[in-house]
């Protein structure tokens, strides 16, 4: 069984033994007593070890060492949150309504509203990234209609020229010892004659002929 630990102010994690809260505990335990003894450490290192308190009067005097009697949930800042959160694999706004479902903080309302202030911004964050999605989805359906129908205009003006050309290019290629400069020169004749279009001949050599 886990022991209490020997702050007083400490998350008593072994209260939620074999209890579904018991692995939120034992995180939020850990990361809150890891701030907890930087807190103390720091305080050492400007005070230095605190003399004995003589008398109530005295003890007045004193810098006094808040981290020994903290209460856990004051540690529980954004920082720290986070790193609860992560260490769980959930959103910080659900962390911190576990928190306060299970584990009962003193300080409830005010990590209620946090929590609540979390899980709305988490929502907005999922809402906004929904339509960044959908934007694009619809920017990229757009640029493929636009696509499709440049193609088909294209098919339209020059697909029975082009086709003539290709196979033609298929029938005389060796006749014209693979030369598509000069294959170009000719056909873009024939082209204008056939088809009355106007074809140059690097659009036929470069690009029509490609990788024929």
């Amino acid at each position: 069984m886990t022991r209490r630990s020997v702050n007083v102010g400490a998350l008593d994690v072994a209260r939620y033994e074999n209890s579904p809260a018991y692995e939120l505990a034992v995180v939020v335990h850990r990361e809150t007593e890891v701030e907890r003894a930087a807190e103390a450490l720091a305080f050492r290192l400007k005070h230095g070890d605190t003399p004995v308190r003589v008398n109530a009067l005295a003890a007045l005097a004193l810098p006094f060492d808040r981290s020994k009697a903290r209460p856990w949930s004051e540690y529980l800042t954004f920082a720290v949150v986070d790193r609860c959160a992560v260490a769980l694999d959930i959103t910080a706004g659900v962390l911190l309504g576990g928190v306060v479902s299970h584990l009962h903080p003193d300080d409830w309302e005010t990590l209620f509203w946090q929590g609540a202030y979390l899980r709305a911004t988490d929502a907005c964050v999922d809402a906004e990234m929904q339509l960044e999605d959908m934007a694009a989805k619809f920017t990229a359906q757009k640029l493929a209609n636009a696509a499709a129908g440049g193609n088909e205009r294209h098919q339209r003006r020059y697909g029975k020229p082009k086709n003539f050309v290709l196979s033609e290019w298929a029938l005389h290629r060796d006749q014209y010892k693979g030369n598509k400069t000069k294959f170009a020169k000719d056909y873009a004749r024939r082209v204008k004659h056939e088809f009355c279009q106007d074809i140059a001949d690097s659009t036929i050599a470069d690009s029509w002929l490609k990788g024929k």
